[in-house]
């Protein structure tokens, strides 16, 4: 288990189920560590570690559950909105959402519980955190667009 909280922290807290087994941790361990709070379940085969969840703040475990999604998935999805603001380490007003939005090469948006895909727009995306997002030009004017202008100029 040592060796999945280095190499956790070392990913910003985020690891998978596949990362686990890699450095020896089996379904087991990751059960046993659900409950000792070692570990958070953010999604299914995806967690966070306890300990970087419960210090972190409402924009940081927004951008904990992008990294999670992202981590996820096997496709070129693209963070944007409130969770792209958050990786950019831009403030959020409160309430933060919860459901995380993504841009992919989808055709029309669908929500899949605390995932929003939409199409990909024109922008090209940039890296901020380690992770694929819109710019965060683009991701202010998406906030602004959807929770309105206070929320766009505090970002």
């Amino acid at each position: 288990m040592q060796r999945l909280l280095t190499v956790g922290r070392a990913r910003r807290g985020v690891v998978t189920a596949a990362l686990a087994a890699s450095v020896g941790v089996d379904e087991h361990g990751l059960v046993a560590a659900r409950r000792t709070g070692t570990l958070v379940r953010l999604r299914r085969d995806t967690y966070v570690l306890g300990e970087v969840w419960r210090i972190a703040g409402p924009e940081e475990r927004l951008a904990l559950r992008a990294r999670a999604v992202l981590a996820s998935r096997d496709d070129e999805a693209v963070v944007g909105h409130e969770a792209a603001v958050a990786l950019h380490g831009l403030p959020l007003l409160t309430p933060v959402p919860s459901v995380v939005d993504l841009e992919s090469a989808v055709t029309r948006t669908r929500l899949h519980g605390t995932v929003r895909v939409s199409p990909r727009g024109p922008e090209p995306c940039v890296v901020a955190d380690g992770y694929r997002v819109v710019p965060a030009a683009v991701a202010i004017a998406q906030v602004t667009l959807r929770a309105g202008l206070r929320s766009g100029l505090v970002a």
